[in-house]
């Protein structure tokens, strides 16, 4: 098997249409707009600049970016209720 070169640039732009042109049919077929929440605990910066980056890839796409910021202090049971639980019955 030889060695392959991918365009790691091209094939994430590829990748990229495909998925705004699924959120566009989504929109269009549910009136909604998808959002992606991240979660972030704490005050580590590497985590900040990664959830950074999801928001605005989300944004390029077409979902709306929504975060939530919880200190670190906090109990694990808290996280339990942070889903939205009639979603798959929307979008189905």
């Amino acid at each position: 098997m030889s060695a392959r070169i991918l365009n790691g640039s091209a094939v994430a732009a590829r990748l990229l249409g495909q998925v705004l042109r699924g959120t566009a049919d989504f929109v269009e077929c549910n009136h909604l707009r998808p959002y992606r929440v991240t979660v972030l605990v704490g005050d580590d910066p590497a985590p900040h600049t990664y959830v950074k980056m999801k928001r605005n890839r989300s944004a390029k796409v077409g979902m709306e970016p929504r975060s939530v910021e919880l200190p670190d202090e906090l109990p694990g049971s808290h996280f339990s209720g942070m889903r939205n639980p009639d979603w798959h019955e929307r979008c189905s």
